[in-house]
């Protein structure tokens, strides 16, 4: 049916900035700062219904559906630090990652309308669309833009030892919380709490 595939328009941008230090013939250093964006659009095409009307099983839908228009864009701030130390038979690596994500835009549910026919009031669904005799007419109102924020951190260690000629253990430990986002204007409380408890220990051996 004619209307009901949207028109998708994305755009995508990275960035990347690492400055690498060296201290010592031992001790080695990076630090990068990154910055990433995807915006995406999806619109209803031009020949669409305004609203999504739907026939039961009796026929395809027409129109694409209640959730477009979407108009999203996310943005990310990286920065990262990093720092590498041989020391005798051990070669520690010990650094940390914050990215701060911001997603914004609008996500639209109904807003345009929703006609539904089925089979009812004595006739087929195919009849009722004739007579004009939907089953049910629902329409969404309300400011539907939201931008929600979230600090995503964590922190790593790790060291590879060489600890016989013939054996190299690999051991290690990441702590990646996962605050909870929020919505910059207060309009939507997330349904769950910060977890805050991932730690995620490494070993292994060559």
């Amino acid at each position: 049916v004619a209307g009901q595939t949207p028109n998708t328009t994305t755009q995508n941008h990275q960035s990347r900035l690492t400055w690498s230090r060296g201290f010592s013939p031992a001790t080695t250093a990076d630090f990068t700062v990154g910055f990433d964006r995807v915006g995406s659009m999806l619109l209803p095409d031009e020949s669409a219904f305004g609203a999504w009307v739907r026939f039961g099983n009796e026929l395809t839908s027409l129109g694409p559906a209640g959730r477009f228009p979407v108009d999203r864009a996310q943005n990310q701030f990286r920065y990262a630090a990093r720092a590498k130390h041989i020391r005798g038979k051990h070669s520690l690596t010990f650094g940390f990652e914050l990215t701060r994500r911001q997603v914004n835009g609008a996500e639209f549910q109904d807003h345009r309308g929703r006609f539904i026919f089925r089979r009812n009031f004595g006739n087929d669904a195919l009849t009722n669309v004739r007579l004009g005799l939907p089953s049910s007419y629902t329409i969404a109102i309300g400011g539907v833009h939201r931008g929600f924020r979230v600090w995503l951190p964590n922190l790593y260690i790790g060291d590879s030892w060489k600890a016989t000629k013939n054996l190299t253990l690999s051991l290690g430990a990441r702590w990646e919380p996962r605050p909870k986002p929020t919505e910059v204007n207060g309009l939507t409380e997330m349904p769950y709490s910060s977890d805050l408890n991932n730690l995620a220990p490494r070993f292994g051996f060559a």
